[in-house]
């Protein structure tokens, strides 16, 4: 019999996973957004990323040893949140969320700095960890596969006359939530290690 905590990992993964097509789903079929930057998809990436970084923040707060590594990792899904919110920073001014994004980035170094030695000490700790792996494949996921595989370049010679800017942009944003939630699972496992000062 499966331990108690694998089993609970494993449904949360198979949420995770369900999660995007049921959105991209509902955003098409009932919503009509056809998952535009104001959807329930687009949402409910921003709220991943930053319930991921909130995660970190609480993380880096209470743990002393590994605290520059967390607030590298908070800093990190805040700029990556002031990214994803580019279109709603946009009525301030055209790419307003690029001076944003620099501060944010200048003022996690700022942080960092001081305890980069801890930092880097914390990653080699956790790298090797199934927490760490899942971050990984979120971020390698959404940063990487989603903008390859959901590019028109790759549709339209496979479309042809039939392709329509929809389907690419489904597919794409479809990806950067199934990533953003595995990056989740994965700050949330990074947490509990970390609460329980065990690498698992």
């Amino acid at each position: 019999m499966l331990p108690t905590q694998s089993l609970l990992q494993f449904s949360l993964l198979i949420v995770v996973v369900l999660i995007p097509p049921a959105f991209v789903w509902i955003d098409t079929m009932i919503l009509l957004t056809r998952v535009s930057e104001v959807s329930l998809t687009e949402f409910t990436q921003l709220f991943f990323v930053l319930t991921t970084c909130g995660i970190f923040y609480r993380t880096a707060h209470r743990s002393a040893l590994d605290k520059g590594f967390f607030t590298l990792l908070a800093g990190f899904f805040l700029t990556i949140a002031i990214r994803e919110s580019d279109y709603f920073l946009g009525f301030v001014t055209r790419g307003f969320w690029k001076p944003l994004a620099l501060i944010s980035t200048l003022i996690t170094l700022y942080l960092v700095y001081p305890k980069r030695g801890d930092t880097f000490n914390s990653l080699l700790k956790y790298w090797n960890t199934y927490s760490f792996t899942y971050l990984l494949i979120g971020l390698v996921l959404t940063l990487v596969f989603s903008r390859i595989f959901g590019t028109s370049n790759l549709w339209e010679p496979i479309m042809l006359e039939y392709y329509v800017d929809d389907f690419k942009t489904a597919i794409q944003e479809g990806l950067e939530l199934l990533g953003y939630g595995l990056a989740l699972l994965g700050s949330w496992y990074l947490s509990t290690s970390a609460k329980n000062n065990v690498s698992k």
